[in-house]
């Protein structure tokens, strides 16, 4: 029987688990959102198991919504690097990277305000 109050949602990334209680997620994944404690972790169902996992890796459905996901690999070349940067952050940069077409000490210098 189909409860009306459970929601439907996508997984838009893999979820690798890390404690027994969490939801791994596979990207594409149609799960049921059972819960939501907190803003952060939700608490799902899919292929008859139940967890927890990040709210963030799910799209909510919506009646007739479809969803298409795109695997980075068929991106071109710009907007994989833009989807990247977006994800990673600062952590390329700091890890000696030159994520943003600038040097680690150039970020530094622009973002102490010494321009």
């Amino acid at each position: 029987m189909h409860n009306p109050r459970i929601q439907k949602a996508v997984a838009i990334y893999d979820y690798k688990t890390s404690r027994k209680s969490e939801l791994a997620l596979i990207k594409g994944e149609e799960l049921e959102i059972l819960e939501k404690p907190t803003k952060n972790w939700w608490i799902g169902r899919c292929h008859d198991k139940k967890g927890k996992f990040p709210s963030n890796y799910v799209i909510i459905k919506q009646p007739g919504m479809q969803i298409q996901l795109r695997n980075e690999l068929d991106l071109d070349d710009e907007e994989t690097k833009a989807a990247r940067r977006r994800r990673n952050g600062f952590r390329d940069w700091y890890g000696g990277s030159a994520a943003f077409g600038l040097s680690a000490p150039e970020l530094r210098k622009y973002y102490s305000g010494k321009r």
